[in-house]
């Protein structure tokens, strides 16, 4: 495109997008103990499949040789997602995996979940320029795949653990499928019969 070839306009952007980045960061402290993590997670999944899709839409009709209406909505669709990326998966992850597991694994499963966030930031970064010769204006299609998936992931598999104890969030697991609110009491009514038999 043409802002490539603008290095004023490049300088901008990257400038816009370290604030779009602190703005999010101050937003999340705001939203995480008041929204929660799965809402967090499931709403800003699915609001960067949109964005990503409008991006491969805006970049597949845009001129490459001058900044029309598209580039700019594909410039605010990235910082749009750059935005929920920071409040949402960015963020959670490293609050909802401690909470996830018992004070044993916990120090591996942290340890697993940033080496995991870490590796994955760098194979974007890697593979970035190898998609955008291969793909051109499709580039953009690979993520929207890769957060529908996430999106059911989260749906389906994720738990709120917020203000939840380890005890009520593994009886949500063990419920698979169950009433989660049953298996929250059938394990407090199981605590309770243990301290009363003691």
């Amino acid at each position: 495109m043409i802002w490539s070839n603008d290095p004023a306009a490049v300088s901008y952007a990257i400038l816009g997008m370290g604030f779009v980045e602190f703005l999010a960061s101050c937003v999340m402290v705001y939203l995480v103990d008041r929204v929660g993590r799965r809402p967090l997670l499931l709403y800003n999944f699915a609001i960067m499949v949109i964005l990503f899709a409008i991006v491969t839409l805006s970049l597949t009709s845009a001129n490459p040789y001058e900044a029309d209406a598209w580039t700019y909505v594909s410039v605010i669709c990235i910082y749009g997602a750059i935005f929920c990326f920071a409040i949402g998966p960015a963020g959670v992850c490293l609050i909802i995996v401690p909470e996830l597991w018992s004070q044993g694994p916990r120090p591996t499963a942290v340890s697993i979940a940033v080496q995991v966030q870490w590796w994955s930031g760098f194979l974007v970064y890697f593979l970035f320029p190898y998609l955008q010769a291969a793909m051109d204006a499709y580039m953009f299609a690979i993520f929207v795949v890769i957060l529908i998936y996430y999106t059911l992931f989260t749906y389906f598999l994720v738990p709120e653990t917020k203000l939840k104890s380890f005890e009520e969030i593994a009886a949500q697991f063990r419920s698979k499928g169950g009433d989660k609110n049953e298996a929250i009491h059938s394990e407090e009514a199981f605590e309770m019969s243990k301290i009363k038999s003691q």
